[in-house]
């Protein structure tokens, strides 16, 4: 996919862009910016981590249990994936899902089983890419920044 990014990019004519990696997005990002580096000005990482990172080898079995606390509550499952169990991410998860209903034409197809294992797939090969020892300062090192916001702890 980073591949394909980048010819997408230099496709359009950019000699160097700002990249915000979302989740998946992220691990592409990260990809781009150690193998074309000339090419990033910025990186932007959300929701994401580095290859091998910690956590990450969790994420299949945590999607799947997201999944069947889904079906098993008859509750859109999006709430379990993509917002904390506490009162203020239900409720957050709660007024999101209120407002997908807004939409009500041109709306996304529902997300099959097939993209859902090869995305778990992506991402079980990311955690098996181990970089580096240390995940922060390949972090820092890739994006020679002066700050890493990681987690829910701040800055590190």
């Amino acid at each position: 996919m980073a591949c394909d990014a980048v010819l997408f990019i230099r496709a359009l004519g950019f000699e160097q862009v700002d990249l915000l990696g979302l989740s998946m997005g992220g691990f592409i990002a990260q990809v781009i910016a150690a193998e074309e580096p000339q090419l990033v000005r910025r990186v932007v990482l959300a929701g994401t981590g580095p290859a091998g990172g910690p956590g990450i080898d969790k994420a299949t079995a945590l999607t799947l249990q997201d999944i069947l606390k889904g079906l098993l509550t008859r509750k859109d499952l999006k709430q379990f994936l993509f917002f904390t169990d506490a009162e203020h991410g239900r409720r957050e998860a709660r007024a999101f899902l209120e407002r997908l209903k807004e939409r009500t034409d041109r709306r996304d197809k529902a997300i099959s089983l097939r993209p859902i294992r090869a995305q778990l797939k992506a991402i079980h090969r990311w955690w098996g890419a181990n970089v580096y020892e240390n995940h922060r300062d390949w972090l820092c090192s890739l994006f020679n920044r002066q700050r890493l916001f990681m987690g829910s702890g701040g800055v590190r």
